[in-house]
């Protein structure tokens, strides 16, 4: 049996490539997570609207901003491929056709209103609780952002839970 010697590499820093790669590291690698800390009851999201968010979890990179009017935005300080993931949870659904969770870009859908979009749709009629999860990963570029969205067909009265979460993390 044959055996290969190990070999130890000690270095004071790496530099990206002439050829223009990119190294990023910690903590310059962007991350956030929000949530909703109050419920927000008897909201009327027959035209979709960003989905609430009053609290910051973390954000590394100071590239989100959090309220219950305009949501989580989130700004990508640099190009690439991120991840998202949204929780989002209603009750008083019950006359909702539908409920859907969109993920928008720079406040337009991603494909538009197509079924080609991130699109989380459920249809919780005669059901009071309802909750979904979307999760996708999308290539963007510096400046644009991610809001996610929301939109109760004909319901006007639809409260929103305590707990719904949206993060993500730059993947490279």
């Amino acid at each position: 049996m044959e055996y290969w010697p190990l070999s130890k590499l000690f270095v004071d820093e790496i530099q990206p490539k002439t050829t223009g790669g990119i190294i990023t590291f910690n903590p310059n690698r962007p991350a956030w997570s929000c949530y909703l800390e109050n419920a927000q009851d008897g909201q009327n999201f027959t035209t979709a609207r960003a989905l609430p968010f009053n609290t910051k979890e973390f954000d590394i990179g100071n590239n989100l901003s959090v309220d219950t009017t305009n949501g989580g935005v989130f700004t990508a300080p640099v190009s690439g491929i991120y991840q998202f993931n949204i929780l989002a949870a209603f009750n008083s659904t019950t006359t909702a056709g539908y409920i859907s969770i969109k993920m928008y870009v720079d406040n337009a859908p991603v494909h538009g209103n197509t079924s080609l979009s991130y699109r989380y749709l459920e249809d919780p009629q005669g059901g009071e609780y309802t909750s979904g999860t979307l999760s996708s990963i999308i290539q963007i570029t510096s400046g644009q952002t991610l809001t996610p969205y929301i939109r109760s067909n004909v319901d006007t009265s639809v409260n929103i839970r305590k707990g719904c979460r949206f993060n993500g993390f730059l993947v490279g």
